[in-house]
């Protein structure tokens, strides 16, 4: 099964449409918040409610089955506090140190949350930043941002495959 994922596209409706044009015929599609346009120019996909999304009819998370996996589907801002506190209590640390120590949290915490609701693959986005990585035995996806991101702005392609996941990030000029 091959998934289109985009997120973070805050209202970049051109370079949406340009994305979605090279990639049809595709097993899903699926946008992981902060749209920032009207949803109908994402027919076809599968949409969670970013922290600058008002859209009512938006689900916050939904889970997927693909070939043996299943696929927990949020934005990623449901851990904000917890970062926020930690962030407040670290004045001491330099950015560099402060930076990646707040994306081992996200990543664990987004991970021990995937893993409560039985999945082993986690989608999501709210960061600005790709990632492919492992964390507590679930693989998280963050196809970064459609606008922009800590390192350029980028969508993913996912293949999976039963247990094999490929994951290609595509860079956006």
């Amino acid at each position: 099964m091959k998934y289109l994922l985009i997120s973070d596209t805050h209202g970049e409706l051109e370079k949406t449409k340009q994305i979605i044009a090279e990639h049809p015929n595709l097993d899903g599609y699926f946008h992981l918040g902060d749209i920032g346009f009207d949803i109908k120019y994402l027919k076809g996909f599968q949409v969670v409610k970013g922290n600058h999304d008002h859209f009512a009819s938006i689900r916050n998370e939904f889970i997927v089955s693909s070939e043996n996996n299943k696929i927990l589907c949020i934005h990623g801002n449901c851990v904000d506090d917890e970062v926020s506190k930690y962030i407040m209590n670290s004045p001491e640390l330099e950015q560099k140190e402060l930076s990646k120590r707040v994306f081992e949290m996200v990543y664990d915490q987004l991970s021990l949350y995937a893993k409560s609701k039985g999945c082993n693959i986690l989608f999501f986005g709210h960061t600005h930043v790709a990632c492919f990585t492992q964390r507590n035995g679930i693989t998280l996806i963050n196809p970064g941002s459609v606008c922009f991101g800590m390192y350029g702005a980028s969508y993913a392609i996912v293949n999976v495959e039963n247990e094999k996941l490929d994951v290609k990030f595509i860079k956006i000029k």
